[in-house]
């Protein structure tokens, strides 16, 4: 996915401060600039001036030298001294004659010209207008970097939703695809049983729609729980548990994520049969162990887990049936003080051999609101420190 967008300039309204406490010089600089794209604003000193800069955007500001209170030199000290306002071009306008000594200061300081109210209206005119146009260049830049910045924030934003915050920081460090080590890591694979079979009794934009549907309610269910998505295949949802924060319960989560999103397909799947629909079920394969972690691609960008645990967690998934949460030997032995849990045998899995393998079937009484055990209580929570 490539996130970010072509930034493009555009013509804008460019917004200009006359800081001037003579309405006459007002009037004359105005009348100068009538024709040009901007927006004029007035101020008659410089602290009326400084209100206007915390309130308004502003792209170019004129300015007389000779004020009460505060002059236009100290004015421009101040406007450049502001991180906010010092890239604002600063033009002067003084009823001295344009001397080396107040220009020389001028632009000490930071000032982009200095105009004498001596000029012609030609040349003011003149003059006026090609500084408007490179406040305008000035501006749209500013605009343009600002709104390149918000993308930035936005693009972060999204990534940390899609990546985890390991993997994303040893992304911006490297600079290309380096991989993370997580360890404890429960992995979670789904599919809904007798798919193939499914989707050929329904319209296929429906069955994206359905889908669609099934997998919104799954985020949900894993964002509650801590747990990060991977990817969705078809109709598989691969999660794991252990990604985003190092948690001693990873597994203890990931197991009351699949029985949570369990029990959700299951209560859908009572309003089908009552409405004459055929049924969906689901079902999973949880493995733990170690996965290394990384993101693939330029363009399109994928955070991705390997390793023999998420091997082992999709055979696992591979021999289980509709409502049924296969786990591995291990996840049962980090799982059993919450949860009830049945030794389904031994089975011949792809590339492992045979493999003793068990299905949690819901939680223990003490642990459960429901009579079903498909629910936990506070109990449970407490004691996972969730």
């Amino acid at each position: 996915m490539h996130i970010q967008e072509e930034i493009q300039l555009q013509d804008q309204i460019i917004p200009v401060l006359i800081v001037d406490d003579n309405p006459f010089d007002q009037l004359i600089l105005q009348k100068a600039m009538e024709k040009e794209n901007i927006k004029i604003h007035l101020a008659n000193s410089a602290n009326e001036a400084l209100y206007f800069l915390k309130k308004e955007e502003i792209g170019l500001v004129i300015c007389d030298i000779s004020m009460p209170e505060l002059n236009g030199f100290d004015f421009l000290k101040i406007i450049k001294e502001h991180k906010r306002f010092n890239s604002i071009p600063f033009v002067f306008y003084s009823t001295s004659q344009e001397t080396d000594e107040l220009s020389e200061e001028a632009f000490g300081l930071g000032a982009s010209d200095f105009l004498s109210k001596e000029l012609s209206p030609i040349k003011l005119k003149n003059r006026l207008k090609a500084l408007i146009k490179q406040a305008e260049t000035n501006y749209n830049i500013e605009k343009a970097f600002q709104q390149l910045k918000k993308q930035n924030q936005e693009d972060k934003r999204l990534l940390s939703k899609m990546i985890p915050k390991k993997a994303l920081d040893q992304l911006s460090v490297s600079g290309n695809e380096k991989h993370v080590i997580y360890s404890n890591v429960a992995v979670m694979f789904s599919d809904f049983a007798s798919y193939t079979k499914l989707s050929k009794e329904i319209d296929l934009s429906l069955l994206v729609a359905k889908l669609n549907t099934y997998f919104t309610e799954f985020d949900y269910v894993i964002q509650k729980y801590g747990i990060q998505k991977i990817k969705t295949i078809g109709d598989s949802y691969m999660a794991a548990s252990g990604i985003l924060s190092e948690n001693e319960n990873s597994t203890i989560l990931a197991v009351c994520c699949a029985i949570e999103m369990k029990h959700l397909v299951n209560e859908i799947a009572k309003k089908e049969k009552y409405h004459g629909l055929n049924p969906w079920y689901i079902k999973f394969g949880i493995a733990v162990g170690d996965v290394v972690g990384g993101v693939i691609g330029q363009e399109s960008i994928i955070f991705d887990i390997w390793g023999d645990t998420v091997n082992l967690a999709s055979r696992l998934e591979g021999v289980s049936t509709k409502n049924s949460i296969i786990v591995s030997k291990e996840v049962n032995e980090a799982v059993k003080e919450y949860f009830i849990t049945e030794n389904r045998g031994i089975k011949d899995l792809k590339n492992y051999g045979e493999v003793e393998v068990y299905e949690v079937t819901s939680f223990k009484p003490e642990y459960s609101q429901d009579s079903e055990g498909q629910v936990p209580n506070k109990a449970f929570f407490k004691s996972v420190n969730f």
